[in-house]
């Protein structure tokens, strides 16, 4: 499995390394726009989730945010609560790319 997300990876690694061996030269990096690194942590995002989607199907990929064996009326509540943590994920992402 890790053979087939390897190309994407090594890409954005040598992306990124080539990016500051040139702003190491140059005096700018391509790394140090903000739209730049929002996009590549974003494709990232969403590789991984279509990834997820792909590997598990669409109705398991959903039934991973909540876990077997709890009492019926949590599922709705806990569903909500892992979708928020999705969200916040989604914000730590915008974080770090303005770091």
């Amino acid at each position: 499995m890790a053979d087939k997300y390897l190309p994407y990876f090594l890409t954005l690694f040598f992306f990124i390394l080539s990016a500051i061996c040139w702003g190491l030269c140059v005096g700018a990096t391509a790394t140090g726009n903000i739209a730049v690194t929002a996009a590549m942590a974003m494709t990232t995002f969403l590789m991984i989730n279509i990834a997820g989607i792909s590997e598990l199907g669409f109705t398991h990929y959903v039934q991973t945010y909540v876990p077997h064996g709890l009492p019926f009326w949590l599922v709705p509540l806990m569903f909500v609560i892992e979708i928020l943590a999705c969200s916040r994920s989604l914000s730590r992402l915008y974080s770090f790319v303005a770091k």
